[in-house]
């Protein structure tokens, strides 16, 4: 099944949850170069990729009601 979301609609969309957990760990830490950018949002994504239950969460969302709810 496929859903169509409006053309701006990010309070819709998973990955701004996966965003938004970058964020909150980004902002604890001192990041001075663009290396450091890179690894730091590398290794989430990284560490994100391995828990499948997580992932799920951010489609299973209450407010994200675009998704499948068959995941």
């Amino acid at each position: 099944m496929l859903h169509f979301l409006p053309l701006y609609a990010p309070h819709l969309s998973p990955d701004e949850l996966a965003n938004a957990d970058l964020k909150r760990l980004l902002a604890d830490q001192v990041i001075e170069d663009v290396h450091q950018m890179e690894a730091a949002v590398r290794s989430f994504f990284r560490s994100v990729q391995k828990r499948a239950a997580h992932v799920k969460a951010y489609f299973l969302a209450p407010h994200v009601g675009c998704t499948v709810r068959t995941i």
